[in-house]
């Protein structure tokens, strides 16, 4: 094989490789965040979809394959308003939203409709009749729903935070991050650079460097990782005391 396209192909598994990396740390976090295993996949209902069966993957809870397997006191598990912005952007699912109501009861929002959501479950209760419990809810409370930029700003502080305290991998929270901001390109487009519309240009710049670096240098990896993780600090605490 000549020259050229040896290492064309090399640069071909080295990228390949990396893409498995970072679908494995996202597929760790969906099997952690709802307890499925191994061929555990489930047929599920995102809630605000017009009710097509959805199987993706399930609302993280922050357990990235790096972290230790230890819940983080700090930013280990979404809040209420911070499910309310994934619920904006259709990443919450409807067998999600009795642990959403349950979040809410702990926070200490009083509402009958969100204590009878906590104690219902998805085997019994139809997608339609949690997602009206949930609305209910809301409208008891007088808590809107986000906007799709506000909610994108809201759940990238809140991987940029995991990634800061350790809770999620850099390259897992980069990968999160990465896709949210395609999510949203439609309200928060680049004005000069691709991300910069939501603020991250430098974390997908940082994120598709892996692909320039060999396989084996796992210095040059970590020294990436390690430069993300502080991007996402100062995204979070620019300025801190």
């Amino acid at each position: 094989m000549p020259t050229g396209a040896r290492d064309g192909h090399r640069a071909y598994k080295r990228r390949c490789k990396r893409k498995r990396e970072v679908m494995r740390d996202r597929a760790f976090i969906d099997r952690r965040s709802w307890g499925g295993g191994r061929g555990g996949r489930r047929t599920r209902i995102r809630a605000g979809s017009p009710g097509k069966p959805n199987s993706g993957r399930a609302l993280p809870r922050g357990e990235g394959r790096d972290s230790g397997r230890e819940p983080l006191a700090t930013g280990s598990r979404m809040t209420f308003d911070q499910y309310l912005a994934a619920f904006a952007l259709r990443r919450v699912l409807s067998s999600d939203l009795p642990e959403v109501g349950v979040q809410a009861i702990t926070e200490g929002y009083d509402s009958v409709d969100l204590a009878a959501l906590a104690g219902s479950s998805s085997r019994y209760s139809s997608p339609r009749d949690l997602e009206d419990l949930f609305r209910l809810g809301l409208r008891h409370l007088n808590k809107a729903i986000p906007g799709r930029a506000e909610a994108a700003r809201i759940l990238r502080d809140y991987y940029a935070t995991m990634v800061a305290t350790g809770a999620m991998s850099p390259r897992a929270g980069a990968a999160e991050i990465v896709a949210l901001d395609r999510d949203v390109h439609d309200v928060l487009p680049p004005n000069k650079y691709v991300g910069d519309g939501l603020g991250v240009g430098r974390i997908y710049g940082l994120f598709y460097s892996h692909d320039d670096v060999r396989d084996d240098d796992e210095r040059a990896h970590r020294q990436i990782d390690a430069e993300i993780k502080e991007v996402c600090r100062k995204l979070v605490d620019p300025d801190p005391t």
